[in-house]
């Protein structure tokens, strides 16, 4: 065992009689993998709690108008032709606990449509004896409001693009960290002094203390995003209100940074050290890092065994262009004049540090599966069968077919007969 992805409950990870402390006991080099998709969901989560709670209110509720009424849809759609001079407006989305920082998708969809909304609320709140439909019409009508979602826009667009590339099936694992790292640095670049930024190498960046004053910029000099910048000098608000939302919006990112640090995983210095393994490193020549480097808890071999084998590799003549995995299996296979497969401990020890999970959006696929096909209607379903279905639905999706392109076998379509029933 090598490794164990799982979100951040007390049972999974703490530090006490966790499963994770006591599979630790019998394997001692286990790595512990925070869900990267979980954290950084409630990183946003977190921070979004410095700002105004109505903007939250205002985007849940905005889907909750549309939702039921087929006639409030209508109705919508009319205005938004009449302004857009003709087409359709896209469907608002439903804020969720449950879908990693959808909260972005909603924010897009509603700043896209924001002219049409306004207008439909005005229309709506003087039309109908209905609460919600004035108290919407005030909060579009509040430019304090949009400035929050402008602001949050992007912040949480970097986040979710982030989050999306920990659950693609497939991809760069090395890649995905070194992104992640990249998102913490460039938010802090943001809201920190630059001297504190030139005095600090990327490792102590990194274990900063977040909670001291001292290491920011003023609200009015922090990069708060351009976007939001020219609303923000635009908007005819009094100077007080416009230096409160500036302020909120500081918190927001300084949040945000002390949010990474807690949850981001713990292992992320171990992590990192996967850039090692890149290939145009590996089959260089110079500037390759030293034997020292290496995690040695994944190699089962010596440290000169290890080092020998680090130091010849770069001259044994592998390509480069193509995948990380393969190229380490065609390292594991080689064979030099006598037959032994003189990279074998090196190749073993990579590939055991390239099967660390990184995510846990794969298992949180096959729960959602799992609700799709024993619902509310086949609640009686026994184990034997939702296996057998589940086996199904991930061997069409591994092998990229659908229900209407696969193509029995001749001997599946053989054991159709009367034993089936």
């Amino acid at each position: 065992m090598v490794g164990i992805a799982t979100d951040g409950a007390s049972v999974m990870a703490r530090k006490h009689h966790s499963v994770f402390t006591l599979l630790k006991q019998k394997q001692p080099s286990l790595q512990l993998i925070r869900c990267v998709c979980h954290s950084l969901d409630i990183v946003a989560n977190k921070a979004m709690q410095l700002l105004p709670s109505n903007v939250e209110y205002m985007i849940r509720e905005t889907y909750n108008w549309f939702a039921h009424s087929a006639k409030r849809q209508s109705d919508y759609n009319s205005v938004y032709k009449t302004i857009n001079d003709g087409g359709c407006p896209l469907k608002f989305i439903s804020s969720s606990s449950t879908r990693w920082l959808v909260m972005s998708d909603c924010i897009e969809r509603i700043l896209e449509q924001e002219d049409a909304l306004k207008l439909h609320f005005g229309l709506v709140s003087s039309a109908e004896h209905c609460y919600a439909a004035r108290l919407l019409n005030d909060m579009y009508s509040d430019k304090s409001n949009s400035l929050y979602m402008h602001f949050l826009r992007p912040m949480l667009m970097e986040i979710k693009t982030v989050n999306k590339y920990f659950q693609l099936e497939t991809g760069d694992t090395l890649g995905v960290f070194r992104d992640l790292d990249r998102l913490y640095m460039s938010t802090l670049r943001r809201v920190v002094k630059p001297s504190v930024l030139r005095t600090n190498n990327d490792s102590r960046l990194r274990q900063l203390d977040l909670k001291s004053s001292s290491l920011y910029l003023s609200h009015q000099d922090a990069d708060l995003g351009s976007s939001f910048q020219q609303q923000l000098e635009a908007s005819t608000l009094a100077p007080e209100l416009k230096g409160r939302i500036s302020v909120s919006c500081f918190d927001f990112l300084k949040e945000v940074l002390v949010q990474y640090q807690m949850h981001l995983p713990e292992s992320m210095e171990m992590l990192r050290k996967l850039e090692l393994f890149c290939l145009k490193l590996v089959t260089s020549s110079v500037n390759r890092p030293g034997v020292k480097d290496l995690p040695a808890e994944f190699f089962s071999c010596s440290v000169d065994a290890l080092e020998s084998q680090w130091r010849n590799i770069a001259s044994a003549g592998f390509s480069s262009d193509q995948a990380i995995d393969t190229f380490w299996l065609e390292v594991e296979t080689f064979q030099d004049a006598g037959g032994n497969q003189c990279f074998k401990d090196l190749a073993l020890g990579v590939i055991r540090l390239l099967t660390l999970p990184i995510s846990n959006a794969h298992v949180e696929r096959a729960f959602s599966q799992v609700t799709l096909l024993k619902d509310d209607t086949r609640n009686r379903m026994g184990l034997r069968l939702l296996s057998s279905l589940m086996d199904v639905r991930s061997g069409l999706s591994r092998n990229e077919l659908t229900s209407a392109t696969f193509k029995p076998p001749r001997q599946l379509l053989g054991r159709f007969d009367s034993s089936m029933y």
